[in-house]
């Protein structure tokens, strides 16, 4: 049996899954897209030409090559790095769903882990920080008062009920 190439299930993919079966977005699209061009690059630069690549030139060793690539040479974050692997995940999900005599070879991908990334809390303003945001539109001028409302909202979402005035 001869194997489609891999620029087939990419296209395929984009095409009938994450445009037509799931209605994804065009930033959603969009970051899926990235992911796939810095795969080529990766690809290319390790003498694979992605023209010719197929389903088994793209392997587990491959993908974890291209992550470790991600962030070592393009200084990519561990978050980034994790959203691209999932972007790979979901693409050897659908691969699998497609083509089951590519089982294994889609679950050695699939179940490369994502890295653990340090949790941070969020940032919040200050009390003396948020008197001030409010204090700065003018309330003298109908664009004044909705930027003060849209600050209100933006306050009060946050949690700093007991900020506002």
């Amino acid at each position: 049996m001869r194997t489609k190439s891999l620029s087939h299930y990419i296209q395929s993919y984009f095409l009938s899954y994450l445009i037509a079966q799931r209605g994804y977005g065009r930033n959603t699209i969009a970051s899926y897209r990235d992911t796939f061009k810095l795969l080529f690059i990766f690809l290319e630069e390790n003498k694979l030409s992605v023209s010719k690549a197929s389903i088994e030139s793209v392997d587990k060793t491959c993908v974890e090559e291209f992550i470790h690539w991600l962030e070592s040479r393009r200084k990519n974050a561990i978050s980034t790095r994790n959203v691209r692997l999932a972007h790979l995940k979901s693409f050897w999900g659908y691969v699998l769903t497609t083509t089951p005599e590519w089982a294994d070879h889609c679950s050695q991908i699939i179940h490369i882990p994502f890295k653990k990334t340090e949790k941070r809390p969020p940032a919040y303003l200050t009390e003396a920080e948020t008197k001030q945001l409010l204090s700065m539109p003018d309330s003298n001028t109908r664009s004044g008062i909705r930027h003060m409302a849209v600050h209100c909202f933006m306050i009060r979402d946050a949690g700093f009920r007991n900020s506002l005035p």
